[in-house]
C-alpha cells in the first residue's frame, strides 16, 4: 500500500551536541576497540526525539498487528509518540493505517478500539470518511441549507494515509514514505524464517502485555544477549546451553541460534510443528532483532513476537504474541500452550528487573557505553551500530 502522502514527525531538526557526535563514532569502530551507546542515547529526551525524526519515521517501523483488528470495520488508535495513528480493516479486507485527525480542524477521529465501523466520523463536525480514508460527507458544510455537505472539489480532502505493510501479522509503517521497498527490508528476516516453514500463517494464541521503566534500546540489547543466559535463565540453560548459541549479523537483522538440548516443557517439542519446517530447524532455537524495534523468536512448533514501543526515553511498552500452527490448537495441546506462555512470562519477568537497573546505570558518569565482547557481544555491538548510523546519516 502506498499512499499519496507521507508526513515526517518533526519538520525542525534536532542536532546532536559535540560529546554525543564523538561517542557515536566511537561506536562505529570494531567490535574488540567499540564503546557502547552513550548514557544520553538511554536518558536524554533530546536524544528521544533524534531518534523519533531520523530513525524512527525514516525505516520501517512496526506499529501494530493485523490480529488486533481481525474484521471488516474494525479499527484502533495507536500512539505514535505524541503522534495518534489509526489501523483499520477495510470492507475489502486490506490493513490501513492512517494519522488519525481529521483534516477539518484536526480533531482526533477515534479515541477508543472499535468493531463493526460502517464510516469514522469525526465527534467535532461530524466528517465522515470511509475505510478507504475517502470524505464521504461534511453536513451544513457551506451553511444550514447544506445538510448533507457531500463534497464537490475534484480533490477533497481525505484521511492522510501512511505507508503500510504487513509481514506476518505485524503491521509496519514508514511515516516519511523514503524507506526502501518492504521486500527489501525484509529479506533477511525472510530468509532466517524460510527453514521453519509456514511460521508467517500461525494462528495468534495469546499475549503479554508490559510497561517496562527502562529504554527501548536497552531491552533490545538484553533479547539479543545470551551472554546472560547461565546465570540469569536457569530453565532456558538446561534447553538450550549459554555455550551451544551462535550469532550471525547481516544488513538490518542480529540473529542467534542454539541447538534444543532438551524439550521441556513450555520449551518446544511437544507440539505440531510448522508445515514445510526444515529437518535442521526441527531441533533449533532462533531468535532475532529485526532493527529498530521487531524481535521474534523461531522454534519447531511456535513464533514468539516482541513488540516494542518506545514511550520517551526511559519507558517502553512491550507486547508478547504467540503464534502456533493450525494443529497446535487442538484442545489436547492445551497444557503445552498455557506452560510456552508462562515459560516466556518467566523469561521476561527474569529480564525485566535487569533492564530497568541497567536504565539507572545509564546515568552514572561513570559508565562510558561499556566494552563488547568479541565473541557474545557482535550482535549486540551491530545493533548499536544501526542506531549511531542513523543518527550520524
Amino acid at each position: 500500500m502506498t499512499p499519496d502522502t507521507a508526513i515526517s514527525v518533526s519538520a525542525t531538526r534536532t542536532c546532536l551536541c559535540n560529546a554525543d557526535i564523538t561517542a557515536l563514532k566511537q561506536v562505529l569502530s570494531n567490535t574488540p576497540n567499540a564503546r557502547g551507546l552513550p548514557n544520553s542515547a538511554f536518558t536524554s529526551d533530546a536524544f528521544y526525539d533524534l531518534e523519533r525524526e531520523l530513525l524512527f519515521t525514516r525505516t520501517w517501523f512496526c506499529i501494530g498487528f493485523a490480529s488486533d483488528i481481525p474484521d471488516p470495520g474494525d479499527v484502533a488508535p495507536v500512539w505514535f509518540g505524541d503522534l495518534s495513528i489509526l489501523l483499520v480493516r477495510g470492507d475489502d479486507e486490506a490493513v490501513r493505517v492512517f494519522h488519525n485527525i481529521c483534516p477539518h480542524r484536526g480533531m482526533r477521529l477515534v479515541r477508543e478500539p472499535a468493531k463493526n465501523k460502517r464510516v469514522i466520523a469525526c465527534p467535532y463536525h461530524c466528517w465522515t470518511f470511509d475505510k478507504t480514508g475517502k470524505l464521504l460527507r461534511r453536513p451544513h458544510f457551506m451553511g444550514p441549507g447544506d445538510a448533507e455537505g457531500l463534497p464537490h472539489e475534484a480533490d477533497p480532502p481525505a484521511l492522510k494515509e501512511i505507508r503500510s505493510a504487513i509481514w506476518g501479522d505485524a503491521i509496519m509503517i514508514n511515516i516519511d514514505g523514503k524507506a526502501p521497498d518492504f521486500a527489501e527490508h525484509t529479506r533477511h528476516l525472510d530468509a532466517a524464517a524460510a527453514p521453519y516453514g509456514a511460521v508467517r500463517e500461525g494462528h495468534n494464541t495469546d499475549n503479554i502485555d508490559y510497561v517496562i521503566d527502562a529504554n527501548w534500546k536497552l531491552i533490545v540489547e538484553n533479547f539479543i544477549d545470551s551472554y546472560h543466559v547461565k546465570w540469569v535463565h536457569k530453565a532456558l540453560e538446561a534447553s538450550t546451553p549459554m555455550a551451544t548459541y551462535n550469532h550471525e549479523t547481516i544488513g538490518n537483522i542480529c540473529v542467534g541460534r542454539a541447538p534444543v538440548a532438551e524439550a521441556r516443557a513450555g520449551y518446544g517439542g511437544n507440539m505440531p510443528g510448522w508445515p514445510g519446517l526444515s529437518q535442521e530447524a526441527a531441533g533449533t532455537l532462533t531468535y532475532l532483532a529485526l532493527f529498530p524495534n521487531l524481535l521474534l523468536v523461531f522454534s519447531n512448533d511456535r513464533m514468539t513476537c516482541f513488540h516494542l514501543m518506545p514511550d520517551g526515553p526511559g519507558r517502553s511498552r512491550e507486547r508478547i504474541k504467540f503464534y502456533m500452527p493450525h494443529d497446535a490448537l487442538m484442545p489436547e495441546f492445551e497444557t503445552e500452550r498455557t506452560e510456552c506462555v508462562e515459560s516466556y512470562r518467566t523469561l521476561n519477568d527474569e529480564d525485566i528487573w535487569l533492564v530497568e537497573e541497567l536504565q539507572q546505570s545509564r546515568r552514572s558518569p561513570a559508565f562510558d557505553g561499556g566494552r563488547f565482547s568479541p565473541h557474545w557481544d557482535r550482535i549486540t555491538h551491530h545493533f548499536a551500530k544501526q542506531v549511531a548510523e542513523a543518527l550520524l546519516a
